[in-house]
């Protein structure tokens, strides 16, 4: 008996794929996730975590505005930390930290402190808190920064962080309760095209994995 397709296939397990899997589940869409060795074992495993955003100021109407959709992503997080602890017991590491970008004299040249400018004026448009401070309340904050010639820093109070491992297994665990079928090993070569449509994805091995 042939396996009824999805509603949805998700190609790749990193945590773009498994949010997208884990969201349309809990929205009560059938989903299979394909992923090559097994989810969040390359890239989104290694990255830093860091959720931040440098919105330059806003483009002109009817542009597409990028740093919108980085801002709505990010304001996410805090709560969707909150509820994949309530529900899989894993922890993300969701923080509020803050951040420092620090000056040095390569960065206060002309081009430099107009871009620096127009970064500070994107941030306030957007309402992202954001200010240029001195070498001394930089290490006021961070007490263990040397100043080595710095000449200043900027510093964004409301950046965040999470633990990627442990977001990814956090991910996985509650896509595999809410039903999101999980194969590992399944590495997608093409889309599968047929009478003009997309059916799925045909696989390395020359199989065809169907979405409905």
């Amino acid at each position: 008996m042939l396996e009824a397709a999805p509603d949805l296939l998700v190609l790749g397990g990193g945590i773009i794929g498994l949010s997208i899997a884990e969201r349309a589940a809990r929205r009560g869409l059938a989903v299979t996730l394909l992923d090559r060795e097994r989810p969040g074992a390359r890239a989104s495993w290694a990255g830093a975590g860091m959720l931040t955003c440098r919105p330059w100021p806003k483009p002109p109407e009817g542009e597409p505005d990028y740093h919108n959709l980085v801002q709505e992503s990010i304001k996410l997080h805090e709560a969707d930390a909150a509820r994949l602890i309530e529900e899989t017991g894993i922890d993300p590491g969701f923080v509020r930290c803050g951040s420092l970008e620090l000056l040095y004299p390569e960065r206060d040249t002309l081009d430099a402190k107009e871009n620096m400018v127009r970064l500070l004026a994107g941030c306030a448009a957007r309402g992202v808190r954001a200010s240029r401070i001195t070498p001394k309340e930089a290490q006021d904050l961070e007490p263990s920064l040397s100043n080595n010639g710095m000449v200043g820093a900027l510093h964004f109070p409301d950046d965040g962080q999470v633990r990627n491992p442990r977001l990814l297994r956090a991910l996985v665990a509650s896509c595999k309760q809410h039903g999101v079928r999980i194969r590992e090993g399944a590495e997608a070569a093409d889309v599968w095209i047929e009478a003009g449509q997309a059916r799925g994805a045909v696989l390395k091995d020359g199989a065809k994995a169907a979405a409905s």
